[in-house]
């Protein structure tokens, strides 16, 4: 909002009080931030995904002023850490994933290797599992 307040030459507090009194502009302001955040996730989703796009290239063919043009379709690699970065803006995923409260709790680890790893040193600690 300072941004668009500050393109229309008035002070941040004025917008907010039109935005207040006139539904239609505060409307047309969300509705242009919306547009704007699509247009990004798009984006986005794009280079996660990878994408096609066309290089054009001109070239003199002669001394007479021949122009030749050619035109490629390109395909862009996808992006890893777009991948990602939707992946955990999605999708839900973490770097580091919490336990779940029941298994903190508990004293369980999150993941099955964790569990199975414990189960073992567990066993060593009873002098069972031949040692």
């Amino acid at each position: 909002m300072q941004e668009i307040a500050h393109n229309m030459g008035v002070n941040p507090r004025t917008l907010y009080t039109w935005c207040n009194r006139h539904q239609e502009l505060d409307g047309a302001i969300r509705s242009g931030r919306a547009m704007s955040v699509e247009c990004i996730e798009n984006a986005l989703f794009r280079a996660a995904v990878g994408d096609w796009y066309e290089e054009t290239e001109v070239t003199e063919t002669d001394a007479g002023g021949g122009v030749r043009t050619r035109r490629t379709r390109v395909r862009k690699a996808p992006s890893v850490s777009a991948q990602i970065f939707y992946l955990k803006n999605r999708a839900g995923y973490r770097d580091n994933p919490s336990p779940r409260p029941e298994d903190a709790a508990a004293g369980t680890p999150d993941d099955p290797l964790s569990a199975a790893l414990d189960e073992v040193a567990r066993g060593l600690e009873d002098g069972r599992n031949g040692a």
